[in-house]
């Protein structure tokens, strides 16, 4: 594992900074840093590396699984938000964690993407609205705004109906 593609938001977790003044002198001297992204925008469908080092939370993971929009790079989240469900490095142990991959001495834990697809049926005598779609990791959260009214949500995988919902929302 030679090419690491590095992202942090200084901007919204401080202690990105940080941790990059940390990483980036090490990390140099072990792979070739093809990239350090500070700014959180814009599609990596396709870049290409060896890996997505991210420094941030759960949020920050998700965020890049959705720009990287199914491109099968191997993303590797250090913690430095709350949970850490998915960046799982906590920040105290980057230096060991990141020698251990880098010497090939890992598991890969492929996660399943989810292709939401928005398509709001109209009421009668309405103007047919927009269909939204979205890449998610993990779970999609469907609800109608303004809230209190019911709304009926038709499940598909891969096009064939799955169930029918009628309800507040759904997870």
């Amino acid at each position: 594992m030679r090419e690491i593609y590095v992202i942090a938001n200084p901007k919204r977790k401080p202690a990105a900074g940080q941790a990059l003044k940390e990483v980036l002198p090490w990390l140099r001297r072990h792979a070739r840093v093809i990239r350090v992204d500070k700014d959180g925008e814009g599609s990596l469908r396709h870049v290409k590396a060896d890996l997505v080092l991210v420094f941030g939370g759960d949020g920050t993971i998700l965020s890049v699984a959705r720009r990287l929009h199914g491109n099968p790079i191997p993303v590797l989240g250090v913690n430095l938000g709350k949970l850490g469900f998915l960046a799982e490095v906590p920040a105290s142990e980057w230096r060991s964690v990141l020698t251990d991959v880098l010497r090939g001495d890992y598991v890969l834990s492929p996660r399943m993407m989810l292709h939401v697809r928005v398509d709001p049926h109209p009421a009668p005598r309405q103007r047919p609205r927009k269909v939204h779609e979205y890449v998610a990791l993990n779970d999609a959260v469907i609800i109608r705004l303004p809230q209190g009214a019911m709304i009926g949500v038709d499940v598909r995988v891969s096009g064939e109906p799955v169930a029918k919902y009628k309800g507040d929302g759904m997870i």
